[in-house]
């Protein structure tokens, strides 16, 4: 689990001009788990073991661990990684803490700067969201280590209506709750402390960003306030890749019969579970299919310009994941018909060819044994 060192919390008061900041940090011991010895020797001094009730079992830090838990291994969660700009705030905030934070200098200086960092971050936040999303809410930012690495988190919490139930069985009403640990946060960001942040090998940055409502923008959280992207993998990258391949070639060919043969070939390729090269296997994709003055090199910067653009550590020869390749379909304008054929069926037992009158013909091989389904 991982060791809470320091934490403060700010209002995001986006009703307001700006946030509602703390002046302090959070006091970890009253949010200690006492029945837990080796977070009491983590956090409190002999000096102070004396006032501490240890019959008393306090959850708080319980909760904030369960709640980092949670969102660093949510499916949601995203392996990123900063953009080099001189204003990303949250960056130049582990750029300035590092140095400290190597010493192990939890001192005063540190606590200082500490917190006047967490208010630029907040600060930041609070610019990226006016406007644009109504989720108002407490930013928890704090100071973890986990398997001997240091971290700074950061996480959006949205307070909840609450009704409590006190001993004598009255009920009190809560109107800022936080929510629960078994609530999945919509957004939060977990930076490991490192003195670089342009090792493409190593991932330093992991974020959750998903849209509350509808209506909210989407990844400001990411895009705006992180000013980051996520990292360039095989699960992204085939299908993205993919897609531009596909907007970019049937630009340039004739006919819907002509496009859907292309569209075959390039999803079987990436079904394949072998290498592909942009550059070296698209044109054995597009033999007869486009005319020969074909503007390939162009064509081919287009691809890579627009996968890069959400991917900037997209790279061109990869093993694409044949999961994230979707199966062949044909559909009508209101969807009222759908025809899927998987990726792995071969293209020697069926055809679908487009006669003069542009009607769409299949035809399935008798092994394959199609049937209409009652």
């Amino acid at each position: 689990m991982p060791i809470i060192e320091r934490m403060i919390v700010h209002d995001l008061n986006l009703g307001g001009n700006e946030p509602e900041f703390s002046e302090k940090l959070i006091n970890l011991t009253e949010l200690i788990d006492t029945d837990d010895e080796s977070v009491l020797e983590d956090y409190i001094t002999e000096d102070y073991v004396e006032q501490i009730n240890v019959s008393e079992s306090l959850d708080g830090l319980e909760f904030f661990k369960e709640h980092i838990k949670n969102n660093r291994t949510q499916g949601f969660t995203k392996q990123c990684k900063f953009l080099n700009n001189p204003a990303n705030h949250v960056r130049n905030t582990i750029t300035t803490l590092y140095p400290l934070i190597e010493e192990n200098a939890f001192d005063d200086h540190f606590d200082e700067q500490f917190i006047l960092q967490s208010k630029i971050i907040t600060g930041h936040l609070h610019t990226s969201m006016k406007g644009k999303s109504r989720s108002d809410g407490a930013v928890f930012i704090f100071v973890y280590t986990l398997q001997e690495q240091r971290y700074l988190g950061i996480l959006k919490m949205d307070p909840n209506l609450g009704i409590q139930v006190n001993e004598n069985l009255t009920l009190t009403v809560r109107k800022k709750m936080l929510p629960s640990v078994k609530e999945k946060l919509h957004k939060s960001a977990f930076i490991k402390f490192s003195e670089r942040f342009d090792d493409d090998l190593k991932t330093d940055l992991f974020i959750l960003d998903r849209q509350q409502t509808r209506d909210e923008p989407a990844k400001y959280f990411m895009l705006d306030f992180l000013i980051a992207r996520e990292k360039a993998n095989a699960d992204n990258l085939t299908p993205e890749l993919l897609k531009n391949i596909k907007n970019e070639i049937c630009l340039y060919i004739d006919t819907d019969d002509k496009k859907s043969s292309f569209v075959s070939r390039l999803t079987k390729r990436f079904s394949s579970n072998e290498e592909f090269n942009l550059e070296q296997h698209i044109l054995p994709l597009l033999e007869g299919l486009l005319p020969n003055d074909f503007p390939i090199e162009q064509s081919l910067k287009a691809i890579k310009d627009k996968t890069l653009v959400k991917y900037p550590d997209a790279v061109f020869s990869f093993i694409p994941n044949p999961e994230k390749v979707k199966d062949l379909e044909f559909k009508n304008e209101d969807k009222s018909i759908t025809i899927k054929i998987s990726n792995n069926i071969s293209e020697e037992l069926y055809t679908h060819q487009v006669d003069e009158q542009e009607n769409i013909i299949f035809t399935f091989k008798k092994e394959l044994n199609v049937k209409p389904m009652i």
